[in-house]
């Protein structure tokens, strides 16, 4: 468990909480910084684990006002029962980590039953090309069709090797 800084019971903080498939986790946030912080497995016992979460952070920042939303794959039913606002988790990340961190390409998530990967930023070249070929269709392929997508392979004319996986280099050079 992690608590810093001082507070005012006063006003009003973000509390986040997150229901996983293994883990629940809950942050306290005033602005970006950080008041509490916590997670633990609930052993398919989300409610007693929550419950002792939350009593945590009472303890930690006591009469605290907070505003609360909950996400994961288990918050939809929890947000329900506790009559808070749920966010889709993908919707939740992508967020925080354009906030945060807009210098980011990609999210790995490695959660407890699944993974998922999420483009932040399009590849620069791709984004041009679909530009293009929306343009100019009608004068590159009369029959509509949009032109074929060349594929040059790793390395030539320095394309990645495939324009969905840029490398870091390539970004920054075509920038």
């Amino acid at each position: 468990m992690t608590t810093q800084g001082h507070y005012e019971a006063t006003r009003p903080y973000q509390l986040g909480i997150d229901v996983g498939s293994t883990t629940v986790k809950a942050v306290v946030l005033d602005g970006n910084r950080r008041l509490f912080s916590d997670y633990r497995r609930h052993n398919a016992d989300v409610r007693a684990s929550l419950g002792a979460l939350l009593a945590d952070v009472e303890r930690a920042l006591p009469g605290a006002r907070v505003h609360a939303s909950i996400t994961g794959s288990g918050g939809l039913t929890t947000a329900r029962a506790m009559g808070i606002p749920f966010v889709q988790e993908v919707i939740a990340g992508t967020e925080a980590t354009q906030r945060l961190h807009p210098e980011v390409d990609v999210v790995i998530e490695l959660g407890g039953e699944d993974a998922k990967l999420t483009y932040l930023h399009p590849h620069p070249r791709a984004a041009h090309e679909r530009h293009l070929r929306g343009r100019h269709r009608r004068v590159h392929r009369p029959d509509g069709d949009p032109p074929a997508h060349g594929r040059r392979g790793p390395g030539r004319d320095g394309d990645p090797p495939h324009p969905a996986l840029p490398d870091r280099l390539a970004l920054r050079r075509l920038r």
